[in-house]
């Protein structure tokens, strides 16, 4: 990523605020509306589970810049995604229903460049996550 694509996507969540859960639970019901499948992989009360993914999504934008913090945290938070069954059609199904989550509560702040930072950045994550999930398959750390 380059740092204006990461200062667009730490400035586009910034402004998002406290709405960032509400961005979550539009997310989750684009994504279950989509891939209805994919509900089964939560079992934590849908609330609670928005909460969850907002606080990771902060979490990771933010240690973008941390590239050693990053990586470790994108792998590890890939390591328990796997463990619950995520895999990596997941992560290629949801990226498109997360961007349009952020796009619909960010409005007339949302730009080209920005959507294409956030994809950058959510391939980004992906790819760690799911090198994340391939170590938890690993019988050698």
């Amino acid at each position: 990523m380059t740092p204006d694509q990461i200062a667009r996507v730490e400035a586009s969540l910034l402004a998002l605020g406290p709405e960032l859960d509400r961005v979550a639970e539009d997310f989750y019901g684009r994504l279950f509306a989509a891939a209805p499948d994919t509900r089964a992989l939560f079992s934590t009360d849908p609330k609670i589970q928005a909460a969850v993914f907002a606080a990771e999504l902060r979490a990771t934008v933010f240690l973008i810049r941390d590239h050693r913090a990053f990586r470790n945290g994108a792998a590890n938070l890939g390591s328990r995604h796997h463990a619950r069954g995520v895999r990596a059609a997941h992560y290629r199904v949801a990226r498109p229903h997360l961007l349009a989550a952020l796009a619909h509560a960010s409005g007339d702040r949302w730009s080209a460049e920005t959507e294409d930072a956030w994809c950058v950045a959510y391939n980004l994550v992906a790819e760690l996550m799911m090198q994340g999930g391939a170590t938890h398959l690993s019988p050698a750390r």
